[in-house]
């Protein structure tokens, strides 16, 4: 195979793993709510603060909220224990949540309030939970019509 073969089935590859893990339009509407929120926390610190805080909001949210939301199908789907997958799928992608939200507003500068920004962050866990319900039902629901078609 050479390089530039490589590089194109790379990139394909890249491109089929994406797709399959990650709601752009979920992630997109996130970026907006999240950035906004964040953006009008900060904003009585001046325009400058609110925009970069928002802006760094909704760039973290679009990007690592897709993913925690994949995180969150995988585990509510993939693991026998209900309570036990209900719970990882909630908890998991929440801390993870939480902690990059934190790191990237306490550590990349220009939010003056980092644990206010973050605030908005926890309330995620309800949204997790009502994803993984979500996603186990269905789960155990295309289980069932599989049993049922053998």
């Amino acid at each position: 195979m050479t390089t530039q073969n490589y590089l194109a089935q790379s990139a394909r590859n890249s491109y089929e793993f994406l797709k399959r893990n990650i709601d752009y339009k979920k992630g997109a509407l996130f970026a907006v709510i999240a950035g906004l929120a964040v953006g009008a926390i900060n904003a009585r610190e001046g325009i400058e603060y609110a925009v970069s805080s928002g802006t760094k909001e909704g760039a973290k949210c679009l990007l690592i909220g897709t993913v925690n939301l994949s995180i969150c199908r995988k585990l509510a789907t993939s693991i026998e224990n209900k309570v036990k997958a209900i719970a990882l799928a909630t908890v998991v992608p929440t801390l993870l949540s939480v902690g990059l939200t934190y790191g990237v507003h306490a550590y990349v500068k220009g939010t003056p309030y980092p644990v206010k920004s973050t605030a908005p962050t926890a309330l995620s866990a309800p949204f997790f939970l009502a994803i993984a319900l979500r996603e186990r039902r269905l789960a155990e629901k295309a289980k069932l019509v599989l049993e049922e078609e053998k």
